[in-house]
């Protein structure tokens, strides 16, 4: 079962978060914004919900960059997934410019999508809960001091 922190990290609701990268309103709605991870950059740095999950999500695509050279396959992913969602490409002319089938491209981003969503669950597991506060109202009556005596009526 999905918890509501990962409800962020599933393929659609990364597609969904990518197709809105450049819409606040789209982002501020985002589960993912909710998180963790979010929260810590947020706090650490200051900026706003969105900025802070904008930047958390760059910096998992910038550890999703190979190290290949530029001609290996293991570029395809990254390559779509920054053309595409980032900077609003279509597939096709993507594919075209990588010399790849369009079937190809569409296999590669979601790849990249799948490893970008794997990077993001590794990342918010090393986030430490934060302290939440009690469901209840915690019992804050002072304990009685000494053995309690009956009085009788009368």
């Amino acid at each position: 079962m999905q918890t509501n922190e990962d409800a962020g990290l599933t393929l659609k609701s990364l597609r969904a978060l990518l197709r809105s990268w450049h819409h606040p309103t789209g982002l501020s709605r985002h589960p993912l914004i909710r998180s963790r991870l979010v929260q810590a950059r947020r706090a650490q740095s200051g900026e706003d919900e969105v900025a802070a999950m904008r930047a958390v999500v760059q910096d998992a695509i910038a550890r999703l960059r190979p190290t290949a050279p530029l001609r290996d396959p293991a570029w395809r992913g990254y390559l779509a997934l920054t053309a595409h969602y980032l900077e609003g490409r279509p597939l096709d002319a993507i594919a075209a410019e990588m010399g790849i089938a369009t079937v190809s491209c569409r296999r590669a981003l979601k790849e990249a999508l799948e490893a970008l969503a794997a990077d993001l669950r590794r990342a918010e597991a090393t986030i430490l809960p934060t302290t939440r506060e009690p469901r209840w109202p915690v019992n804050t009556a002072p304990s009685v001091a000494g053995p309690q005596v009956r009085r009788d009526s009368g």
